[in-house]
C-alpha cells in the first residue's frame, strides 16, 4: 500500500466541453523540459441525444451520466477530477467598473450588493461569482450568475459519472483561454451549434460581451445581421472591434495548435482545450469564474478530503475484513483442535498408553501455544488508519508528503516532504504539537538559507501507544 499517494498535490484534470449534441474531453499535461508548454495527453468526443441538454439545463440527468462514462473510457482518461464547460445561454453576466481603490473585501461587498440588488437571478435562486478583467484605470469586474436547479443538475450527473467538478464555467470563458489574442485588442467571435449560435467579445483574454441566439431556424444572414448591430452598439462606448471570426477558424493557442488530433478539426477542440488549460493553473491560484456554490480551491479541498475519506473508508473495511477471518480461522482451528484432543482422550482412556504419549502431548501443547498466540495478534494488530486520518487533517496545502515511515507504534515515525515556505513548515510542526495524539516533535533545523521548496524531515512519536490499539 502506498500511502504516500494520499498526500500527493499532483492530480488528474480534464476540461470538458458539455455542447447540445456532444461531449468532448481534453487532458493536458506539462512537457517535463518546460513547464510552460503543455501538450494534449487524452482526447476524446461522444454524441449526446438530443433534448438532453435545452441551452444551459439539464434534461435528462441519467443520460447525461451514461456519456460522461462513455466520454471517460473513449479518451482514456484514468483522473476522476475535470473542469466543465457548458453553454451560456441561461447565465446572467454583466462587467461592473469600479474605482480602483474598491479592491479586497470592499470589491467583495460591492460585488455581493451586485448579486442582491441588480442581478436578476437572487441569491436564493443562484449561484453567483466573479473575476477582475481589468485594473488599467479602473476596477473592470466581471459578475456572473446562474440558476442552482442548472449548477446542482451537473454536479449530480457528473458525480454519478463518479467524476468530480472543480469548476463550472461557460464555453466563451474556455474559448478566451485557448485562442490567440493581441492585448487590448477587442475581437468579435461567433460560434454555430446546433441548436443555437452565440456571439462574443474578447478583449485581454476576457469577456466582455456575449449574446445567445435560440430562435431556429439560424441561418447565415440572422448572425451576420446580429452581428452588425452589436458591433455598432459595443463601439458607441468602447474601442473599435479589430476584427469578427468564425470561432472554428480562430488560431489556437501554441504548441496546442500543432497536435496532429487537434489539427484535423481545430475549432472543433477549442472550448475543451480552454477548460484543460484552467485544470493545469494550481489550485491556489485559479480565481476565474466558477458558477458552483464553492470557489475552485474550496472545490478541490472537499473532494479531496472526500478521496480521502473513502480510502480510509475502504482500508477500514478491508482490516476488519482481514482481521475477522484471521479471528475466524483461530477459533475455527481451536474448536478442530479440541475436538481432535478430545477424541485422542477418550481413546486413551480404553486402552493402554501408547509408547508415544508424550510426543503426542507435547504437540498438544504446541498447538496451544499456537492457537494463544494467534488470538494474541488479533488483539495487539494497531489500527495505523487512526494516524493516517490524523496526519490528513493536520497537513496543510504547502506541505507535499513524499514518504512516510509506520514502523512500530512504540517508536518515532519520520516523515519526509517538501515545504512551500519557512512560515508554512513550522506551522505543521505547530499543528503537530498540539495534536492529542502526537508527541516529542523534532523539527531538524537545516537548509536555513532556503525560503521557498524547503526539504525537510520531522520526526515524531504517538503521546500514547495504545490509543490505536483495539480495546
Amino acid at each position: 500500500m502506498n500511502f504516500v499517494s494520499i498526500f500527493s498535490k499532483r492530480i488528474a484534470i480534464a476540461g470538458i466541453e458539455v455542447g447540445d449534441t456532444f461531449l468532448r474531453l481534453v487532458q493536458l499535461v506539462n512537457v517535463k523540459q518546460n513547464k510552460s508548454l503543455p501538450k494534449v495527453h487524452k482526447l476524446g468526443e461522444v454524441k449526446l441525444n438530443k433534448g438532453v441538454i435545452v441551452g444551459s439545463s439539464v434534461k435528462d440527468i441519467p443520460a447525461l451520466t451514461a456519456a460522461i462514462k462513455q466520454l471517460v473510457k473513449v479518451s482514456g482518461f484514468h483522473g476522476n477530477y475535470a473542469i466543465a464547460s457548458i453553454p451560456i445561454s441561461e447565465t446572467y453576466s454583466k462587467i461592473h467598473t469600479l474605482p480602483l481603490s474598491v479592491s479586497g473585501s470592499k470589491l467583495n461587498d460591492a460585488m455581493n450588493l451586485a448579486f442582491d440588488f441588480q442581478s436578476p437571478i437572487t441569491r436564493n435562486e443562484g449561484y453567483a461569482d466573479w473575476e477582475t478583467v481589468s485594473t488599467d484605470a479602473s476596477h473592470e469586474v466581471l459578475f456572473m450568475a446562474v440558476p442552482k436547479a442548472i449548477s446542482d443538475d451537473y454536479i449530480h450527473a457528473f458525480q454519478d459519472a463518479n467524476v468530480k467538478l472543480l469548476a463550472l464555467e461557460v464555453h466563451p470563458h474556455s474559448m478566451a483561454r485557448a485562442i490567440i489574442t493581441k492585448p487590448e485588442e477587442n475581437l468579435l467571435f461567433t460560434h454555430v451549434h446546433e441548436t443555437s449560435a452565440s456571439i462574443t467579445i474578447i478583449k485581454n483574454k476576457a469577456v466582455y460581451f456575449c449574446r445567445t441566439l435560440s430562435r431556429l431556424p439560424i441561418d447565415k444572414k440572422t448572425i451576420t445581421d446580429e452581428m452588425s448591430r452589436i458591433k455598432q452598439s459595443y463601439e458607441v462606448s468602447e474601442t473599435p472591434i479589430k476584427a469578427m471570426i468564425v470561432l472554428e477558424k480562430a488560431p489556437i493557442v501554441k504548441p496546442l495548435d500543432k497536435d496532429p488530433r487537434i489539427i484535423t478539426n481545430p475549432g472543433a477542440w477549442i472550448i475543451s482545450l480552454g477548460a484543460a488549460i484552467r485544470g493545469l493553473t494550481p489550485r491556489s491560484d485559479d480565481t476565474a469564474i466558477s458558477l458552483l456554490s464553492v470557489g475552485t480551491e474550496d472545490a478541490y479541498r472537499f473532494q479531496r478530503a472526500n478521496v480521502v475519506a473513502e480510502f480510509l473508508t475502504d482500508m477500514t473495511v478491508v482490516l476488519s475484513v482481514f482481521f475477522s477471518a484471521v479471528f475466524l480461522g483461530a477459533w475455527l482451528f481451536m474448536v478442530s483442535l479440541q475436538n481432535s484432543v478430545n477424541e485422542q482422550l477418550s481413546r486413551s482412556i480404553a486402552m493402554v498408553p501408547p509408547p508415544d504419549s508424550l510426543a503426542l502431548e507435547n504437540k498438544a501443547k504446541l498447538y496451544n501455544n499456537t492457537v494463544k498466540t494467534a488470538a494474541a495478534l488479533v488483539r495487539t494488530e494497531p489500527r495505523f488508519s487512526m494516524v493516517l486520518a490524523e496526519l490528513q487533517k493536520i497537513v496543510p496545502a504547502e506541505i507535499t508528503v513524499q514518504s512516510l515511515s509506520l514502523s512500530s507504534p512504540e517508536q518515532n515515525f519520520n516523515l519526509n516532504g517538501m515545504a512551500a515556505s519557512r512560515n508554512a513548515l513550522v506551522a505543521f510542526r505547530n499543528s503537530l504539537q498540539e495534536s492529542n495524539l502526537f508527541a516529542d516533535i523534532l523539527l531538524p533545523l537545516n537548509n536555513l538559507e532556503l525560503k521557498q521548496k524547503i526539504p525537510f524531515t520531522i520526526t515524531f512519536r504517538l503521546r500514547d501507544p495504545k490509543l490505536i490499539f483495539p480495546n
